[in-house]
């Protein structure tokens, strides 16, 4: 691929220190979908998960009924929270990721796991 200048614009310092550099960008962005969305995701207004792991082991977890076991042995307990997805969701950061358990909150954030949306710290 052929490189040529289009338009000399002036020097990068004169135009970062009139605004002019950003202006241009922010113009730019206008017309490109990738820039609109990387500039969605870093203001929040579109976030990003990811969908890689959880998918296999969570097939397995259901087939082997391990869901319904759980579920079972915590139905008198009443807890106010999806235990069971809280269970799975740390088995989850043991197999992926070496680290303690604290992490795993952070961790299971940047994934998209049926169910353990509403899973916070509970104290």
């Amino acid at each position: 691929m052929c490189q040529r200048t289009l338009a000399a614009l002036g020097r990068k310092d004169a135009l970062i220190a009139s605004g002019e550099l950003d202006r241009l960008t922010q113009a730019l962005v206008r017309h490109s979908e990738r820039s609109v969305i990387l500039s969605d995701m870093e203001s929040g207004r579109l976030s990003r998960r990811r969908i890689g792991g959880p998918p296999l082991p969570d097939r397995l977890w259901r087939e082997l009924d391990i869901d319904q076991v759980l579920a079972g042995l915590l139905d008198e307990r009443r807890f106010e929270f999806a235990v069971e997805r809280a269970v799975f969701v740390s088995v989850l950061h043991r197999l992926f990721v070496a680290g303690s358990d604290q992490a795993c909150e952070t961790w299971f954030g940047d994934y998209a796991v049926a169910g353990a949306d509403d899973l916070g710290r509970h104290n």
